[in-house]
């Protein structure tokens, strides 16, 4: 909670991994496997279980 005015956002060009955002883990989670041990090979299984969507349907 703030009195002042909050400002959240990434500037134009700034470069975050792709599972720290919620685009990033959809374009992620419809990889092919290969491709994503590719991009993470040596990935722990906490990274692999943060990347999860859940569905409760």
């Amino acid at each position: 909670e703030s009195k002042e005015m909050l400002k959240a956002g990434i500037e134009v060009g700034t470069k975050v991994a792709a599972h720290c955002t919620s685009l990033g883990k959809v374009l992620l989670a419809f990889l092919p496997e290969q491709e994503f041990m590719m991009l993470y090979p040596n990935e722990n299984e906490k990274l692999i279980v943060s990347l999860v969507v859940w569905d409760n349907l």
